[in-house]
């Protein structure tokens, strides 16, 4: 929704939240990291959802990606650098950024191992190669989104109720 200059996007709709900077480094993954746990932070919440047949109960809220876009990378050795991985492990669970791409390096993906009690990580994995990073990274970010599957069910009574405090409400006759 747009209004006044502002783009409002409803916490249960997000999927991703990617930090574009110029390299990837271990402060701009700090930084990634940062913008990733705002989004995940935001009170978002599913309710049932009416089909034809039956009710369906309310869907499992998805962890939200976490990702870097950049051009290069600072390390030496690119993403293959032991800094790298060690700047990844570092953050730990729902603040380690999932995927990414240096588009004169690699790209990275960082599957989830468990979701629940806590967010883990699994194993890293990097592009092949360096020719076709960002094809590689936007095909296993497509795939990461896919299986995600839909957005939970919005209650819009929630987002009408926030209405009510900003003296909104309408009286019809």
């Amino acid at each position: 929704m747009d209004q006044q200059n502002h783009r409002y996007i409803l916490a249960d709709a997000v999927y991703a939240v990617l930090e574009v900077k110029p390299e990837i480094n271990k402060t701009y993954i700090s930084a990634a990291a940062g913008k990733a746990r705002s989004v995940r932070s935001l009170h978002r919440i599913s309710v049932p959802i009416p089909s034809a047949e039956k009710i369906l109960p309310a869907k499992r809220l998805f962890p939200i990606l976490g990702g870097i876009v950049a051009a290069r990378v600072e390390w030496s050795d690119g993403l293959k650098a032991a800094a790298f991985s060690d700047a990844l492990i570092a953050l730990q669970g729902e603040d380690t950024p999932s995927v990414g791409v240096a588009l004169q390096d690699h790209a990275f993906d960082l599957a989830f191992a468990s979701v629940e009690p806590q967010l883990t990580h699994g194993p890293l994995s990097l592009s092949p190669s360096k020719q076709g990073s960002l094809a590689w990274f936007l095909f296993n970010l497509l795939r990461r989104l896919q299986d995600l599957g839909t957005c939970p069910a919005v209650d819009w009574n929630r987002y009408r109720a926030v209405l009510g405090a900003f003296g909104t409400t309408v009286s019809v006759l």
